[in-house]
């Protein structure tokens, strides 16, 4: 040690510091990821994150002078200057170097893709490394502590995922940087044994945080566009801010003619690498109804010579659909409209390079009202009685639906039912340009649920000129009138951009396109529900490592492989360094511990992903679930880490495992009760609730690693802390990202009956370890 020997109460602090700093440069991370490298590829955060600290950590087993040479202060002013250095590259490099690559021409770039991709994987995974020497080193030396010690890095951990969203929700991209590398600095400044050098130290922290800030704010603000998508097109980026959501911009496109000069120009809002596109659209004042000019989506309730008064508008962004649907409504409706992210509001409202679209007056209108919030929460607490004539569904970021914010739970059928409550009997449930595969089992379920019969009578399907088709619904069906005028007013659209095709109506002798027939009349399929709210399943069964020649690679294809071989990898690389690792005869970890490890920390995060996923749900107000959801999970698990020496005598692997075991899925019946009876509780109610609820269950995955790391101290195992800890990093690295790809085709509850039956093998196996006289598990 540097100069003195630090107090427990000392180390604890410096962990806690430590583990709230790293998870704050991961939330930041996924965020970066959720950005340059695009959602689809944001999910690696996680695993970079862990693989990183599981690297540090068998660094400092396979190398056990690491341990008797180990000096703090080195060590954490390493830590702080690959943090800083890290987030500095990463905004330098992938602002001008290797620019963003927006999702819709992702495909014509996998390459590039690719190569920011490991390039990023690399960089990131160093002040993981450091990370993880830091908190093995203080494992090793701490632990006889190490109940305290694992809930001072389970309590850090919790304080990040609680400050980090609020960081980004009052103080954007700026705030989060100056909190990132202050604590990056923090650790150092705590380790410090003079009040000079702590000056010193404090100092240095405030100048690089001023100066990064400024490098970090200049490269943000001069984000490259040259290989954003098309070559025809110049785009210009006119405003841009972070929040808990996204990275949001204000886009000018210019097409450029064949002879070089400027064409017609269009604004839109980017989230992210855009994952989801915001039209903006001018309001040009009070004007006489606009004639539909073809059978979609947005205009089919005026070509069938209805005349809403209540519209709703779900993922309205900045009302550009609420503009167009006032102007055919002649400004005689009342529109709703229903926003996830606050800050697309404010640039439309704000923003003087769209000025002249005078959004802000059209939204300042008294039958005008756009609301921001989560859309299942805006569902679940309208007032009695409130009831729509027009429910209109715009194209959302959840037609993936693989990563994201609860947005994915507008697309099962539960929210489908809901749908349903605040529709009117002759009210139209439209759904535009989206793909309709599942979106129509949905539809069915629910129709079936709520004993509505003649499905097939209450739908049309037509082609949208923007992708994928259109879905009219009508729970209360359709007059012949108004069919025979869907067909004479498609038939009469001769100009191509109105021209539409039916693809499927009521009645016979009408248009019914063969894949929707079977889609509408043929057996049910598989519908998404709030525990498996995906629309798009991965295809595991034509995977393939090495894409065959002549394969086809469209975004659903790169999404499952990009995921099945992330868990593949992770595997392979884990099992090569738990073999190396084992090497060492004298501090391996015995075969029952391994087991153990492997076990406990795999089934950790199918339990906390899970977990997050139904909570995500219940807690519904964005802020509250992206700070509430792991932190409460994370504060649990520290809490049963430091009560375990007060109760480490009756504390069992046979017990525990049972415990974890029954608790699990008792855990998921209430989550579920929850999501079902209570979504539209007060706040503070269902945060209590939530804390209730997984408590039990955190507080007993808290007690597994500082009770195996007991259990090798009894045994005389002080030198193999570390490579326990290494290992049960690596099974959270592994278990990570299987959970967040299984759940896409199995759903939540899978991972947490998943999770049980291997704590039922566990305790099996402790068994009869036990009855064999086995002493690694025990005290």
């Amino acid at each position: 040690m540097d100069e003195s020997q630090p107090s427990p109460f000392a180390y604890r602090r410096l962990v806690f510091v430590t583990a709230l700093c790293c998870l704050t440069f991961e939330l930041v991370l996924a965020r970066l990821a959720d950005y340059h490298l695009g959602a689809d590829n944001a999910f690696l955060a996680l695993p970079i994150a862990f693989l990183g600290l599981a690297l540090g950590s068998l660094h400092m087993h396979l190398r056990p002078v690491s341990v008797s040479s180990f000096r703090l202060t080195r060590e954490l002013a390493l830590l702080a200057g690959l943090c800083v250095g890290g987030l500095l590259f990463a905004f330098v490099f992938f602002s001008w170097i290797m620019p963003v690559t927006s999702t819709i021409g992702m495909m014509e770039r996998l390459d590039y893709l690719a190569q920011k991709t490991a390039i990023f994987i690399v960089l990131m995974s160093a002040p993981f490394y450091s990370f993880g020497r830091v908190l093995t080193g203080v494992y090793q030396l701490r632990r006889e502590d190490v109940g305290a010690i694992y809930a001072a890095d389970f309590t850090g951990a919790a304080l990040a995922c609680a400050v980090t969203p609020l960081a980004f929700h009052f103080g954007g991209l700026p705030t989060v940087v100056l909190v990132l590398i202050v604590l990056s600095f923090v650790p150092l400044l705590l380790a410090g044994t003079s009040g000079s050098r702590r000056a010193m130290i404090a100092v240095l922290a405030g100048l690089t945080a001023i100066v990064s800030v400024r490098l970090i704010e200049w490269a943000d603000d001069t984000v490259s566009y040259a290989e954003y998508r098309a070559s025809d097109v110049r785009y210009e980026e006119l405003e841009r801010a972070w929040n808990e959501h996204s990275r949001v911009a204000l886009l000018k496109r210019t097409k450029i003619l064949e002879d070089g000069s400027d064409g017609r120009s269009f604004f839109g809002i980017v989230h992210n690498n855009s994952r989801s596109n915001v039209r903006v659209v001018p309001y040009e004042g009070p004007r006489e109804a606009r004639r539909p000019k073809a059978f979609e989506g947005m205009e089919a309730a005026w070509v069938l010579g209805r005349a809403p008064e209540n519209i709703l508008v779900m993922f309205a962004g900045t009302g550009a659909q609420m503009v167009r649907l006032n102007d055919l409504a002649s400004g005689e409706a009342t529109v709703t409209g229903v926003e996830l992210n606050a800050l697309v509001e404010k640039i439309g409202r704000q923003s003087e390079a769209i000025a002249h679209m005078r959004l802000n007056e059209f939204l300042a209108l008294e039958h005008i009202n756009l609301v921001i919030d989560e859309g299942r929460h805006f569902l679940a607490t309208r007032p009695e009685g409130t009831k729509y004539d027009l429910i209109y569904i715009g194209c959302n970021a959840a037609t993936t639906a693989i990563t994201g914010h609860s947005r994915k739970y507008l697309d099962t059928v539960e929210a489908y039912e809901r749908y349903l409550e605040l529709l009117t009997n002759d009210g139209l449930l439209v759904f535009d340009h989206q793909p309709l595969e599942r979106r129509l089992q949905n539809l069915r379920a629910v129709f079936e649920k709520r004993g509505i019969t003649e499905f097939e009578n209450k739908v049309i399907v037509v082609d949208s000129v923007e992708s994928n088709d259109d879905l009219i619904v009508a729970p209360g069906g359709f007059s012949a009138e108004e069919l025979a005028r869907a067909e004479t007013f498609t038939r009469g659209r001769y100009k191509r951009q109105w021209r539409r095709q039916l693809r499927y109506m009521p009645g016979e002798g009408r248009p019914r396109n063969e894949k929707y027939r079977e889609l509408i009349e043929g057996a049910r399929g598989e519908e998404a529900t709030d525990d498996r709210p995906f629309v798009r399943n991965l295809e595991v069964d034509g995977y393939s490592l090495i894409p065959a020649p002549g394969q086809k690679k469209t975004v659903d294809w790169y999404i499952s492989w990009i995921k099945i071989t992330t868990v593949l990898v992770l595997a392979i690389v884990a099992a090569f360094f738990i073999v190396v690792a084992s090497l060492k005869r004298d501090s391996r970890a015995p075969l029952p511990v391994l087991l153990y490890l492997l076990m406990t920390g795999f089934c950790f995060m199918l339990c906390e992903v899970a977990l997050m996923a139904k909570l995500e749900l219940f807690l519904a107000e964005p802020l509250l679930s992206m700070a509430a959801v792991l932190s409460l999970f994370l504060l649990t698990s520290g809490l049963g880490s430091w009560l375990y020496p007060r109760v480490a005598h009756l504390c069992d692997t046979r017990w525990l495992a049972l415990l974890a075991a029954a608790i699990a899925p008792l855990c998921l019946l209430i989550l579920d009760a929850l999501v079902e009876h209570a979504l539209g509780l007060n706040v503070t109610l269902k945060l209590l609730l939530s804390a209730v609820a997984i408590a039990p269950l955190g507080m007993v995955l808290g007690l597994f690693f500082p009770h195996i790391i007991t259990c090798l101290l009894a045994n005389n195992r002080e030198q193999t802390v570390s490579i326990s800890y290494g290992i049960s990093t690596l099974s959270s690295v592994v278990g990570s990202a299987y959970a967040l790809t299984a759940m896409i085709n199995l759903g939540f509850s899978a991972l947490i009956y998943q999770a049980t039956a291997v704590y039922i093998a566990l305790c099996v196996f402790a068994v009869i370890y036990h009855a064999l006289g086995g002493r690694w598990l025990s005290r």
